[in-house]
C-alpha cells in the first residue's frame, strides 16, 4: 500500500524487491538461518513468514531498490 507506514517512512517503496528474511529469535545462543527470497513467489514468501518458529520475536527484511536487471547484475558480480 503506497500510503502505508513503510512507504510513508521512505524505508520501503513501491517496486522494492524483498530479497531475504532474517529471523531474530529469543532463544539464547540460537542463530536463525536467513531465508533467501530472491525471485520467490508470493506463496513461498507467505509460507516463509507463516513457518517461523514461535521463538522468533522480530525479523530483519533485506530489500533491493533498483531494477530487476540491476539486481541480476549484482547477483552475478557484474556491478
Amino acid at each position: 500500500e503506497p500510503t502505508g507506514q513503510a512507504s510513508l517512512s521512505g524505508m520501503v517503496n513501491k517496486g522494492d524487491q524483498l530479497c531475504e528474511l532474517i529471523p531474530v529469535t529469543t532463544k539464547p545462543g540460537d542463530v536463525a538461518k536467513p531465508v533467501n527470497l530472491l525471485g520467490a513467489s508470493f506463496d513461498f514468501v507467505m509460507t516463509s513468514f507463516a513457518s517461523l518458529d514461535r521463538s522468533v520475536s522480530e525479523m530483519d527484511l533485506v530489500f533491493f531498490r533498483g531494477s530487476k536487471e540491476e539486481l541480476k547484475q549484482l547477483c552475478n558480480g557484474e556491478a
